[in-house]
């Protein structure tokens, strides 16, 4: 028998609300069903998640996602 046991690792797809809060204040990087202010590529520092709404603050200040508008989120692993 062989026993493989394996994380998903560092950059784990962030999909429920747990996930965003347990890594607040980190960058991430997601991509949106459709546009929000005319772009689906996003990457910034999480500020909060609440009523199923993540606040991401990027260059162009805090924005407001809805969780249900999120096709993929992940962390941006700084060495």
């Amino acid at each position: 028998y062989v026993l493989e046991v394996s994380s998903p690792g560092l950059d784990r797809p962030l999909k429920k609300e747990r996930d965003f809060l347990r890594n607040k204040g980190k960058r991430i990087q997601i991509k949106t069903f459709s546009p929000v202010k005319n772009k689906k590529q996003f990457s910034g520092t999480i500020r909060n998640f609440m009523n199923k709404t993540l606040f991401l603050e990027d260059n162009d200040g805090i924005l407001e996602v809805q969780l249900d508008k999120i096709a993929k989120a992940k962390l941006i692993i700084e060495l």
